[in-house]
């Protein structure tokens, strides 16, 4: 097979981790890949998608968008490339890959070429549903990244139901032993701790996190690790220094390797407003780490049936607080539930059984096409 994999841009995230996995997995596979993002290429650390992509000699291109204002350059590089040299089927993921991607692959004039779209959060900003609703009227399929994006796909969005499958996310599991400098970040090795990893803005619920770390920080010898940036950064920082428990909360920034955190903590909190399948959940699962999450879109289809002692409902932040609080005073129930984790994630969660998925999608499409 000959496939183009669209995505908006390549830094370091969920979707784009998922786009480049399956890009190397198809490579493996034989296949001829390419990836294409919209946006410019990542630099430095932020890049270490890329590099991945160089060492399996993937092309990749970068179209350069930044904004709305470059949409109609972008639209003309996309359609270059693809009538330069098309592919037999196109893969998009995210908002603005799978509205331009629709633009241009069902639209060729002398072939149509099956376009999969990729439906990964339940989008709350309803100025986007009618572009989802228009691009997915063009789409052969589109994967949803859990049941309840599927239901909030058909309910919200109002797409054909017909048209949507799942495809939930896969994590690798892994032995490594790669631990973390904690006295490097001023963190006592010996401390307990909490961990946040994500990007720092309102949808995962970081600025409730900061402030309900009041009510569990008071417990004796344990720490706040907070990784990610993001928009609410300076702001959650100017907070912390506030706190009574200022020395317990540690902004770490970016990092390269999140699962060493996770592996080197003792609980996983996302406090998030809304999700798609929060592939944090599934690393730290994965890492055998217990968390405390929201009940929000895919959450308990990561946990499974260990759901019950790690979730709270959306929006419940005293809830969440509790819950913190009780898993922290609960060192066997907590290091129970990491052991049960990584059980579940190993049978239910595998990352190549999940990119299987995608390929024989592909190939059923295909065989439709002939």
């Amino acid at each position: 097979m000959k496939l183009d994999i669209v995505i908006t841009e390549l830094f370091v995230g969920g979707a784009e981790r998922c786009a480049v996995q399956l890009a190397l997995h198809l490579k493996q596979q034989n296949h001829s890949v390419r990836v294409i993002s919209l946006g410019a290429s990542p630099i430095g650390d932020s890049a270490i998608l890329i590099r991945q992509l160089e060492q399996a000699n993937i092309p990749t291109h970068f179209l350069d968008g930044t904004g709305p204002w470059h949409l109609l350059r972008t639209y003309r590089r996309l359609k270059r490339l693809v009538v330069t040299d098309p592919p037999e089927l196109a893969q998009a993921f995210l908002f603005h890959a799978n509205v331009l991607a629709a633009m241009v692959y069902p639209q060729l004039k002398d072939r149509s070429i099956p376009l999969v779209g990729g439906s990964r959060v339940a989008e709350t900003r309803r100025t986007r549903h009618p572009f989802s609703r228009w691009a997915a009227k063009r789409m052969s399929k589109i994967v949803c990244v859990s049941e309840s994006v599927r239901r909030w796909a058909i309910q919200t969005e109002g797409m054909d139901r017909e048209k949507l499958l799942v495809i939930s996310n896969g994590v690798e599991t892994s032995e490594s032993n790669d631990g973390v400098p904690w006295e490097d970040f001023g963190i006592p090795e010996q401390a307990r701790k909490l961990l946040f990893v994500g990007r720092l803005e309102p949808q995962k619920g970081i600025d409730k996190l900061v402030a309900l770390a009041e009510q569990f920080l008071p417990m004796e010898d344990w720490h706040l690790v907070i990784v990610g940036e993001g928009p609410l950064g300076q702001t959650l920082r100017h907070k912390a220094l506030e706190s009574t428990f200022s020395r317990r909360f540690h902004f770490v920034g970016w990092q390269a390797n999140p699962r060493a955190w996770m592996r080197s903590s003792d609980l996983l909190l996302l406090p998030a407003r809304y999700e798609g399948m929060p592939n944090v959940v599934l690393e730290a699962m994965a890492e055998g780490r217990c968390v405390v999450a929201t009940d929000v879109e895919g959450v308990r289809e990561c946990l499974g049936p260990n759901a019950a002692d790690q979730i709270v409902g959306r929006n419940d932040w005293n809830g969440f607080a509790a819950r913190v609080w009780k898993l922290m005073e609960g060192d066997v129930r907590r290091q129970e539930l990491g052991r049960l984790n990584r059980a579940y994630c190993q049978e239910n969660h595998n990352l190549y059984r999940k990119l299987d998925e995608y390929e024989s999608l592909y190939r059923t499409l295909l065989a439709r096409k002939v």
